[in-house]
């Protein structure tokens, strides 16, 4: 079993469970309001400025920029990021937290699909968090996939890798349930 089979298999119910308290339902149905967008804005606003800290210096443009920039755009409160936290410090530990950053980009994607269809936020100027898969967004989960193949990992490697995957999705849940989202 490859790393990424491992990851996708071990961060599977870590994975659901966030998709249960993200929020993003609401904008697949089309019943989400602006004052629920906003609060699923900034609890990812918190959880990608918690896992972007831990990979200083990035490798690829903020996540966190972004959902800024699309807080602002719909005059909303960009919150406090500026709480310690550690996943993980070591260097297979930052493939899991990308694991997760990089990954969400795919998914991202295919949520901006339904932004547009949403009546209570269709008038948001375009968004850059939920935005279209674009070359650029793709190759970063590209050039994730092609460095986690070109390693050899010991079994206690890719434990580590999948305990910091695990540890971001909760730590992305966490901040979807502190900030109300369900």
């Amino acid at each position: 079993m490859t790393i990424l089979e491992l990851l996708r298999k071990e961060t599977r119910d870590a994975h659901i469970e966030l998709e249960q308290v993200s929020g993003a339902a609401k904008i697949l149905d089309h019943t989400i309001n602006l004052e629920q967008y906003v609060k699923i804005l900034q609890a990812n606003y918190i959880a990608y400025a918690k896992a972007e800290s831990q990979l200083v210096p990035l490798q690829n443009e903020s996540i966190a920029a972004w959902i800024k920039q699309d807080l602002q755009a719909a005059r909303a409160e960009v919150p406090n990021s500026k709480e310690e936290v550690t996943v993980q410090d070591s260097n297979l530990g930052k493939l899991g937290v990308q694991y997760v950053i990089e990954g969400s980009l795919l998914g991202g994607a295919m949520i901006a699909q339904h932004l547009t269809k949403c009546p209570a936020i269709e008038n948001l100027p375009p968004q850059q968090f939920y935005a279209a898969g674009s070359p650029e967004r793709a190759k970063r989960w590209r050039n994730y996939v092609a460095h986690m193949n070109s390693i050899d990992l010991t079994p206690q490697e890719s434990k580590e890798i999948v305990e910091a995957a695990n540890q971001t999705f909760n730590m992305f849940k966490q901040a979807s349930l502190l900030n109300g989202i369900h």
